[in-house]
């Protein structure tokens, strides 16, 4: 059986912001049901806005030379396409629009040149954020995304609409927003059925009021599997990273937290399947256990490297702060979830993983300390030997 695949069109000019981060969300989803994902950010292509040439209406092809005559192949050969924008505006982004309009030359195709085209069965969905609360909002972007798709052949499966998220990072501190993404790709990915409007506020409450508990179980499900991954993508970079080599802090370091990562999934998947059998939350005290501290671990490797000293490489010093950045994520994350906890059972196990987060980012933070300035780490974490 073929692999599905699945584009990923992100929108935004701002890499790494919020719309940046629902689409991945979704594209995770859309790859743990097994397709091959692919993303394209439309801000670092080069395309012109169509200038009504109209040359695509003698033979299907667009006169202007640039990125997407790569782009137009891929549009029209992926089984799904998910497409992500923030809103400007009440509409999509420039740069968006742009890659919309250019695809005039495949609307020639289809309906002037009748030529043959994709089958059936291809599905798209859009991802919309957007910081008013505008009654209106996402209207015109649900439009031009619904014709777009049926110029290009994809039938309009699905919307994620996530409103009062503006500043980087927002999303992160969204009750719902990365797990609904999650499950829409995935969704998109088991080829289910058309999903209608998922429609959220900054709160993540849909319009009904009071969410019932099926409903929050249902969304801890959906956090837990974001969870998951982005367990399992830190277990993955502290392995590999530990397997490059390097100081013995690095490598005795990022092995133990690959090894946290891994009792953190544990107790996730744990919790994931009883919800998915239908026993609801598992009432049990959530602990995380280790056999060293990562103090005496950190102590351990700098006396290591007190004994054979050795200047850390740039690569070294980037890994840490990648590190850093990636367990801040996922306390944010987490932390969201603690806030809107429904049990004291879930708030014991979101309150053990941010904590264990904390712990991370800031042994983190003292060890890149360390090796990136010595002298100064000494001066502050010994300053009781300078008063004399």
């Amino acid at each position: 059986m073929a692999v599905l695949r699945v584009l990923g069109i992100m929108g935004s000019p701002r890499p790494g912001g919020n719309t940046d981060l629902l689409l991945d969300a979704a594209l995770k989803g859309a790859e743990g049901q097994g397709a091959r994902v692919e993303k394209v950010m439309v801000d670092r292509l080069n395309i012109s806005p169509c200038r009504e040439h109209y040359g695509c209406l003698d033979d299907g092809l667009c006169v202007i030379r640039d990125d997407m005559d790569a782009l137009y192949p891929r549009l029209l050969e992926s089984d799904c396409v998910l497409v992500a924008s923030p809103i400007f505006f009440y509409g999509l982004t420039a740069q968006l629009k742009a890659l919309i309009d250019r695809c005039q030359a495949l609307w020639a195709r289809k309906h002037v040149l009748k030529q043959s085209w994709p089958g059936a069965g291809r599905k798209g969905a859009f991802l919309g954020v957007g910081a008013s609360t505008g009654g209106q909002l996402f209207d015109g972007s649900i439009t031009t995304v619904r014709y777009f798709f049926k110029t290009i052949g994809v039938e309009y499966s699905g919307e994620l609409l996530v409103r009062g998220v503006d500043r980087q990072g927002d999303v992160l501190r969204h009750p719902s927003a990365l797990p609904d993404a999650f499950e829409l790709g995935a969704r998109l990915a088991r080829r289910d059925p058309a999903g209608g409007l998922t429609e959220t506020g900054p709160t993540g409450q849909s319009r009904g009021g009071k969410e019932s508990m099926t409903h929050h179980l249902e969304k801890s499900a959906r956090a837990l599997e974001t969870a998951l991954q982005m367990e399992a993508e830190g277990k993955k970079f502290y392995l590999e990273a530990a397997a490059r080599g390097g100081t013995p802090v690095l490598v005795k370091f990022f092995q133990r937290l690959a090894a946290d990562e891994d009792q953190h999934a544990a107790r996730a998947r744990e919790i994931y399947d009883a919800i998915k059998a239908s026993q609801g939350w598992p009432e049990k005290e959530t602990t995380f256990k280790h056999a060293t501290t990562l103090k005496s671990v950190l102590d351990e490797a700098f006396e290591d490297m007190d004994a054979d000293p050795a200047k850390p490489s740039e690569a070294e010093l980037e890994a840490f702060k990648n590190a850093m950045a990636m367990e801040d994520r996922s306390y944010t994350f987490d932390k969201a979830r603690l806030e809107e906890a429904g049990s004291t059972h879930e708030k014991s196990f979101y309150k053990a993983l941010t904590g264990e987060e904390r712990m991370h980012y800031l042994a983190l933070l003292d060890s890149y300390e360390y090796l990136s300035n010595p002298q100064g780490w000494f001066s502050r974490t010994e300053r009781w030997g300078l008063d004399g």
